[in-house]
């Protein structure tokens, strides 16, 4: 897949540094992870000592005479550490006094015991200092419990309160460290890539000037020798290289030849096109009628004429015909082409309303531009009678619009058709799509263009359609023009003469 040396070595270095990078990372985010945790937990241990003084405190104020007082006291603890999920202050006694998640759930749900909590609590509780311990919390998850002993004016000792500290924060940032060795894996790997193609370099650049030679002699120039004077394998390619010349130059004659059977050849591929016309348009025609009988089962079937239809069943039947709606247009286009490089391409030219021309086209697409929630915008007069073929002008239009309907994924698709003030009426398709950069305009009419590799298999289309716009309007002796910008939209006019 990847010819180029320097690629090649590039490539295997930056393997390795990825190999490298990747058990890097994961030992660096376990010890992070386990430091993090540290953090998490002396945090939590912190907080539980800054403010038990001051929960007990508001607690005598305000528990019994002004609850919300004391409820938005705890509140406003809790959002001083997002770590902290649950305060219970507890008394020695055994009588759980407060618990936190009052202010959420039912009072009823919440345990009186300390021992409904967690084993052991309660001979924490009567402890004169500090106590902590991992636990589980209900949702499953590892947290830490913290006692924390208040201890009153000349010692005395009535409430404790439980702090319940979550470790949830800890996979954000834990991410948030992986994400930063990374980037430095990134760069380590960036690095590692210009030293391999630096390296590379110096041993590709011999193979170079053999390209180099190769490519002169290409152009005729068989006096080329390679001067490379290494006792490598390079140089020995260099000497066989320089023989190789020499014997090309002897076969000069023979060339010559060659060139005449060339022009045979040529000849024969020119009727090779000729014949892949044929088969080109044999094979349209024989994919035509199935395709018709087809699309006319698969209407028979969607409007349930062989029974009812589940709802997976009318998605799939619904997929089918767009499909076979596709196929049939771009059999339509292959036909078209034919006839026009076959020249009995002619064109009938008579008054119509162009307005009903535009109206036709919108209801042709308003399933599709409904799908897409796309606005139709017909800015014309209700009468407006023009000169031309019809049929083909109902094409050019239709090709224009089904262009914009792929380009465009919001905003609208406006059709317009105004009288320029010179005997003629001018028409419009314009949208708000993708628009098309400044350098592809020229070549957007080109046969098969698109306008990335891309294209076909991103928007669909055989990429005739543009081609055959263009062939019809040359026909009608009418030119196209396009103004389009990058990201804004583009807009398609051409004129036709009034009655």
């Amino acid at each position: 897949m990847f010819k180029s040396l320097k690629i090649k070595l590039a490539i295997a270095a930056s393997l390795l540094v990825i190999i490298i990078i990747t058990v890097y990372s994961l030992v660096s985010v376990l010890t992070r992870r386990e430091q993090l945790k540290n953090e998490i937990q002396d945090g939590v241990i912190a907080f539980a000592q800054m403010t038990v003084a001051p929960i007990c405190q508001s607690y005598y104020l305000y528990y019994t005479s002004g609850y919300f007082k004391f409820r938005g006291s705890l509140s406003n603890f809790l959002r001083m550490n997002g770590n902290i999920t649950e305060i219970q202050i507890i008394d020695v006694n055994g009588e759980v006094k407060f618990d936190s998640r009052q202010m959420d759930i039912e009072h009823s749900a919440i345990p009186k015991k300390p021992e409904l909590y967690e084993p052991g609590l309660m001979e924490r509780v009567k402890r004169l200092d500090l106590s902590y311990k991992i636990i589980s919390s209900a949702d499953n998850q590892e947290a830490i419990s913290v006692v924390m002993p208040y201890i009153e004016e000349w010692g005395r000792h009535r409430l404790s309160v439980r702090f319940v500290g979550s470790f949830a924060a800890l996979g954000y940032l834990i991410r948030s460290s992986l994400s930063q060795v990374l980037i430095t894996g990134l760069l380590f790997v960036l690095l590692g890539s210009v030293l391999a193609y630096f390296m590379a370099k110096s041993i590709t650049d011999p193979i170079h000037q053999l390209t180099v030679a190769a490519r002169d002699i290409g152009a005729g120039k068989l006096d080329q020798e390679v001067n490379v004077k290494t006792d490598d394998e390079i140089g020995s390619l260099a000497d066989n290289f320089n023989i190789m010349t020499r014997q090309l130059k002897a076969n000069l004659e023979a060339l010559s030849e060659s060139y005449d059977r060339l022009s045979q050849a040529n000849a024969e591929l020119m009727e090779l096109d000729r014949l892949k016309s044929n088969f080109i348009a044999n094979v349209s025609h024989e994919l035509k009628t199935p395709l018709t009988t087809i699309s006319g089962y698969a209407d028979y079937l969607a409007m349930e004429k062989l029974g009812p239809l589940t709802e997976t069943q009318r998605k799939g039947i619904e997929v089918m015909r767009r499909n076979i709606k596709r196929l049939t247009r771009q059999i339509k286009d292959l036909l078209d082409f034919i006839t026009i490089e076959s020249g009995h391409f002619i064109v009938e030219q008579h008054p119509f309303d162009i307005r009903a021309l535009l109206d036709e086209t919108a209801a042709n697409y308003q399933a599709e531009l409904d799908k897409k929630k796309l606005e139709i915008v017909i800015d014309a007069p209700e009468k407006l009678t023009v000169i031309g073929d019809r049929d083909r002008i109902l094409q050019v239009v239709d090709n224009l619009v089904m262009n914009a309907l792929k380009f465009t994924s919001r905003g609208y698709i406006k059709l317009k058709a105004q009288p320029d003030g010179e005997g003629a009426a001018r028409i419009e398709v314009s949208d708000s799509g993708v628009g098309i950069p400044q350098e592809a305009v020229p070549r957007i009419f080109e046969r098969f263009h698109q306008l990335d590799g891309s294209s076909t298999r991103k928007y669909g289309g055989v990429g005739l359609g543009l081609a055959i716009v263009k062939s019809i309007l040359d026909a009608h002796q009418s030119a196209i023009e396009v103004t389009s910008q990058t990201g804004k939209g583009s807009c398609f006019s051409f004129k036709l003469p009034l009655e």
